[in-house]
């Protein structure tokens, strides 16, 4: 019966920090189902494992999970990655104003952006305008992310 559901992420020098904890709903019928999301936005290999404790203090930690955010996703590609004025974006088929970006918040900073076409096939972003930290661009469903330093 669990008592609780813990989220744990490696740390740059290998120890695990719990990001999320979760209560359980003990010995529950139907099998519930939990989620979480991490909004960090790294953009290099991040590790996560799951455990679980029961009542009597019993533990449970499952096999590590390791999740990286790419700059090239669906076959959107953001370079150079990180920048700190000006990067191109390529995608088949890209229109410009297709192409919306977001802080590590989830705001809008689109506006803060300028976007020239090459061609049918890459864009140049200026990002000079934008704050240092980790973004996400989004063209239609797909997303990519890069940082600007």
């Amino acid at each position: 019966m669990a008592h609780h559901l813990g989220i744990k992420q490696r740390t740059a020098n290998d120890n695990w920090e719990i990001i999320l904890r979760v209560t359980g709903a003990g010995n529950s019928q139907p099998v519930l189902a939990y989620s979480a999301q991490d909004r960090s936005l790294r953009t290099e290999q991040t590790y996560f494992r799951l455990s679980q404790t029961d009542f009597d203090g019993k533990k449970e930690v499952f096999n590590i999970v390791s999740v990286a955010l790419e700059s090239e996703i669906k076959g959107i590609k953001v370079f150079p990655n990180p920048t700190s004025d000006v990067m191109s974006i390529q995608k088949n088929g890209l229109n410009q104003n297709d192409i919306f970006v977001f802080d590590a918040l989830g705001r809008n900073v689109t506006e803060k952006v300028t976007k020239s076409k090459l061609n049918n096939q890459f864009t140049i972003v200026s990002v000079n305008q934008l704050g240092k930290g980790k973004y996400m661009i989004r063209i239609g469903s797909e997303n990519a992310f890069f940082v600007v330093q």
